[in-house]
């Protein structure tokens, strides 16, 4: 996925390249920006391949450059901060549904199973989201923080669901 992401983005940058009105010089360099943009993408790179994208077509100094990174990093780290906190309350939503195992009126013990299905699987798709902006995170102490508090997250959901489907199951078998 990762690949045809960076072909596809690569291809739109070329034709950003292609459209600037720099001049020649400037055009005889998009190759080398083309190359710099996929290494950035296959390095796991965002925020900066989205800086040399968005800065391709236009004649920034150093400090708009720089200014334009730091404010592509902060917002990745916006949008890491926001699949956290779904991942901090699918866990709380499990660890309600887990208080309710076995004290609950009995036609409701498979929509307390569903629910942890389902409070499993937004666990799992908030990791996915944060997976996918932890490299654009400029600080790495900080990205390293969030995967690991994550992949706890993650672990704890993944077990309080497994303890609560195995609960509900054996609630209605008897």
């Amino acid at each position: 996925m990762k690949k045809a992401l960076a072909v596809i983005l690569a291809a739109l940058s070329a034709l950003c390249l292609m459209g600037c009105e720099k001049g020649a010089p400037q055009q005889k360099a998009g190759g080398k920006a083309i190359e710099e943009f996929i290494t950035h993408i296959a390095a796991g790179e965002y925020a900066e391949a989205y800086a040399l994208l968005s800065s391709s077509c236009r004649n920034d100094t150093e400090e708009e450059k720089a200014a334009r990174r730091a404010a592509v990093a902060e917002a990745t780290l916006g949008a890491t901060l926001v699949p956290l906190d779904t991942l901090h309350r699918a866990h709380d939503g499990l660890e309600l549904a887990k208080m309710l195992i076995g004290k609950s009126n009995a036609n409701c013990a498979s929509d307390i199973g569903v629910a942890a299905l389902n409070l499993v699987s937004c666990a799992r798709g908030a990791w996915l989201n944060i997976l996918i902006n932890l490299g654009g995170i400029a600080d790495a102490d900080r990205a390293a923080q969030i995967r690991a508090e994550s992949e706890r997250l993650l672990a704890e959901c993944e077990g309080m669901g497994g303890e609560i489907y195995a609960g509900t199951v054996k609630q209605l078998v008897g």
